[in-house]
Order: structure tokens, then C-alpha cells, then sequence
């Protein structure tokens, strides 16, 4: 005889479990606070690239000398602005998708070309994060190279007093140029996140 299970009064009047999230709204949510770090990560390095200056005094004459003087730092301020302007737009989207619980998760037209935007974003703030590294070393080193040649073809110190400006100059030089690569950090998140978004819509 066939065993019938009865449910109690209080079992009955239990609601029934929620149904856990689908997996591209898991993975938008994941991907919307990545978003949010890599936007700080990103502000913070165009606000010190922007910021960090130092004055050169030669001969009773005083220069300012910013980090945007240098090319390399330039090229690095502009991947970080064009890194935080697609962020900002990725992170409108990841907005509405939470909010509907639908919106582009659904279209793999969609989810492929943010797959291609992550994917071009990480290229060009992995340029920016090495040309920035590269040129503050390279700079540093220049410096105190500058100050050996002067001193021993023109026989003058005149220079001297400029180099722990510069020394302190380019360690500050390394602020920015950790936040832009902590950005790339996640960024390649982000990126990583957008191929499981693809693969799971189109598998």
C-alpha cells in the first residue's frame, strides 16, 4: 500500500523557499561592485596624475614641473580616463539589470559586446600601467644621472639641490601609477566576468 506524507498545519503555513538567482544575475552583481572598485581605483589615479608637481630652481629661476609633462604619464592619464568613462557606462547597465533582474542578460548581442569592450579596456590600461611604471623608473634614474654629468663635464652642483625634490617627486609618481594597476587588477575581473556571462547565455 502506498505510503501518503501529510503536511502539518505549520509546515503548510511556511512560505516556500526562495528560488536562488539565476546565474547571469549573480554574475552581474559580481560584476557591478568590480565596476565600483575599478571607478574609485581609476579616480583616485586621474586625481594624483593631475596633482603631483614639483619646482625646479636653476640659476635664482624657478620651474613647475607636473607629471603630465611627461608623455608617458599623459598617455597613462588618458587610459585611465577613457578606462573610467567606459566603466561609467558599463555600471549604468548593471544598474538597470539589477533593478528589472532581466534588461541585456537576456541578449547575447549585448553581453558579446561588452565581452569585446572588457576585453579592449584591459589592453589599454595594461599599456597605461606600464608606461607608467616604465617612465618612473626610468626618470629617477635619469635624474641622478643628469646630477653625475653636470657635476663632472661642467664641474658644478648646481643641480644637486633639485634631486631629493625629484626623488620625492617620482615616489609620488608611484601613487597613481598603483591605483591605475589595482584598476587593471579589476578590470581583468570584469572581463573575466563578461566571458562567463557569454558562455553561460550562449551555452
Amino acid at each position: 500500500m502506498a505510503r501518503v506524507t501529510v503536511r502539518t498545519v505549520d509546515e503548510a503555513a511556511q512560505p516556500p523557499e526562495a528560488a536562488p538567482p539565476p546565474p547571469l544575475l549573480s554574475i552581474a552583481r559580481i560584476a557591478m561592485i568590480v565596476r565600483i572598485i575599478t571607478l574609485i581605483s581609476l579616480i583616485f589615479s586621474i586625481s594624483l596624475l593631475c596633482s603631483n608637481s614639483t619646482t625646479i630652481t636653476l640659476n635664482n629661476s624657478t620651474f613647475l614641473f607636473n607629471l603630465n609633462d611627461v608623455y608617458a604619464y599623459k598617455y597613462a592619464l588618458s587610459t585611465a580616463v577613457t578606462a573610467s568613462s567606459y566603466t561609467i557606462y558599463r555600471l549604468r547597465y548593471s544598474v538597470k539589470q539589477l533593478k528589472s533582474g532581466t534588461f541585456h542578460v537576456t541578449n547575447p548581442k549585448n553581453l558579446f559586446y561588452e565581452f569585446l569592450g572588457d576585453k579592449v579596456v584591459v589592453i589599454i590600461v595594461a599599456t597605461g600601467v606600464g608606461a607608467a611604471f616604465a617612465a618612473t623608473v626610468e626618470l629617477k634614474s635619469k635624474v641622478h644621472e643628469l646630477e653625475d654629468a653636470v657635476e663632472v663635464y661642467l664641474d658644478t652642483t648646481l643641480f644637486a639641490s633639485n634631486v631629493p625634490k625629484f626623488d620625492y617627486f617620482f615616489n609620488k609618481a608611484y601613487l597613481p601609477n598603483i591605483f591605475l594597476l589595482i584598476a587593471l587588477f579589476t578590470v581583468g575581473i570584469s572581463s573575466l566576468l563578461s566571458s562567463l556571462a557569454l558562455m553561460n547565455k550562449t551555452t
